[in-house]
């Protein structure tokens, strides 16, 4: 068996079958390096995607909590500014059931000088009475 391989090595087909099995395997190895050389710029394309997707998502992360953040001010400014509105109107019916009664004892005093301006002659001293 040995004797046959050696002689096959020694034979001159096995010059040009090993040359080109020499050219067929630079070729595969060229082939291999290319391929790799393609692949490793691309995994450094893709990591450069991928870092800037992290930041990316980092600043959308931030930007979010920063968002609702704002949202709750805003909503709490809003609440506070219905009470203040609520206080507001309590304030202002309570100052126009004043100003009502107000006017009612006004009318009942106008009504009671006029009254006796119409008896008396001199209401002068009436009217700066009431005034009092």
């Amino acid at each position: 068996m040995i004797a046959l391989v050696w002689g096959a090595l020694q034979s001159k087909l096995a010059g040009p079958v090993a040359t080109a099995c020499a050219v067929a395997l630079a070729c595969f190895l060229l082939a291999a390096s290319l391929q790799v050389v393609g692949l490793k710029h691309k995994v450094g394309k893709l990591t450069g995607e991928r870092d800037a997707a992290i930041v990316s998502h980092a600043r959308c992360q931030s930007n979010r909590v920063t968002l609702e953040t704002a949202v709750a001010s805003q909503n709490a400014a809003i609440e506070a500014a219905r009470a203040d509105d609520a206080r507001r109107m309590r304030e202002g019916a309570e100052a126009m059931r004043r100003a009502r009664a107000g006017a009612v004892e006004a009318n009942r005093r106008a009504d009671a000088i006029r009254r006796q301006v119409s008896r008396d002659a001199c209401g002068d001293d009436l009217i700066l009475g009431s005034v009092r």
